[in-house]
């Protein structure tokens, strides 16, 4: 992954500046071990908050977010239609959400 860290990388930058994809329904903790997280200043330079609050209206940018396929299907429409700036940044974690729906139909975006 280009613009995402696992979360050894993102404890090692001592920060918690990202915002974290964590696997499944949000646990009541954040920084878990199988997330991927993406520094914030990365998440405003590619207007990642528009295309998510365009697809997903309860998108909450300063809280938890659970995202099912249906709106990651949504998501990938709008990049493919519209080619927003952030649909490199989608790219990159597309594996990753394929994977995670498999296993657990969901994951959770923990805010800042």
């Amino acid at each position: 992954m280009f613009f995402f860290i696992n979360e050894e990388e993102r404890k090692k930058s001592k920060s918690t500046c990202y915002f974290e994809f964590q696997k499944g329904k949000y646990h009541g903790k954040c920084w878990e071990n199988g997330s991927v997280s993406i520094r914030d200043s990365l998440w405003d330079e590619y207007e990642l908050s528009d295309l998510f609050e365009k697809a997903v209206p309860d998108f909450d940018y300063f809280g938890v977010t659970e995202i099912s396929p249906e709106q990651w299907e949504n998501i990938l429409k709008i990049c493919e239609k519209e080619k927003p700036k952030g649909a490199c940044v989608i790219d990159d974690v597309r594996e990753w959400v394929e994977e995670c729906f498999k296993e657990f139909g969901c994951f959770a975006i923990c805010g800042m």
